[in-house]
């Protein structure tokens, strides 16, 4: 079976206490049969420790992975879905690339809450695109950035894309908050989320990036306690 070469958005999230361990990819999470399994693969790939008041999550049964090979140039992932099973590829550089995963408060359409999290690795400097649509009111809002004690403010214009930034990244592993504490009107009255800004780029040191989103249920644990 020919092997692709995986994203570098692949992940292991790990469930310690009840022994639980997952692959995370291409908006997928597939089961590892053990721990004993999944171990030779965490030097190779990000490891996510979810909250233990989460694991008793469940993954679909047919969704399962296999390690087929692993050396120190990589190893090769046998992935089962239902009726279909394919072979990926990890190569340990993807280890080093620069990645962006949102946590929490963030929508597919781009969109973001007012509160969101999100992890940026292997980076030094961080600018985003971030755009408010117009509105009768007319004017813009301040958005809050904050990476540890460091708290940045920036002033967000209406009717245009405003880039903030750069800001600089303390560590190859930085977390940040991006908030705001007033919520955008939504034109549909179904619509009951409470948005902050629409994030329209991620640059980390010249490179446009684009996030691994972690919208999966199971994964509320990564919001802010």
């Amino acid at each position: 079976m020919d092997s692709e070469i995986a994203q570098a958005g692949a992940r292991i999230l790990l469930y310690p206490r009840a022994g639980l361990c997952y692959l995370a990819y291409e908006k997928r999470v597939y089961s590892f049969h053990s721990l004993s399994h999944a171990s030779p693969l965490m030097c190779l790939l990000p490891l996510r420790v979810v909250d233990e008041a989460h694991a008793n999550a469940t993954v679909l049964a047919d969704s399962m992975v296999s390690v087929v090979e692993v050396d120190s140039s990589g190893a090769i992932l046998r992935l089962h879905g239902g009726a279909s099973e394919r072979d990926i590829k990890l190569d340990p550089a993807l280890v080093s690339e620069i990645s962006v995963d949102y946590l929490h408060g963030t929508h597919e359409d781009g969109w973001i809450e007012t509160s969101a999290v999100f992890d940026v690795f292997n980076g030094t400097e961080l600018r985003l695109d971030l755009f408010l649509p117009e509105h009768e009111q007319g004017i813009g809002k301040t958005v809050t950035i904050r990476q540890g004690e460091e708290v940045q403010q920036f002033v967000i214009a209406r009717g245009r894309s405003t880039t903030v930034g750069p800001i600089k990244l303390e560590s190859y592993h930085c977390r940040l908050e991006i908030a705001d504490d007033s919520p955008e009107p939504t034109a549909d009255s179904s619509d009951v989320r409470e948005l902050g800004v629409l994030i329209s780029g991620i640059t980390v040191d010249g490179r446009r990036i684009t996030a691994f989103n972690f919208r999966l249920p199971f994964l509320d644990s990564f919001a802010p306690k």
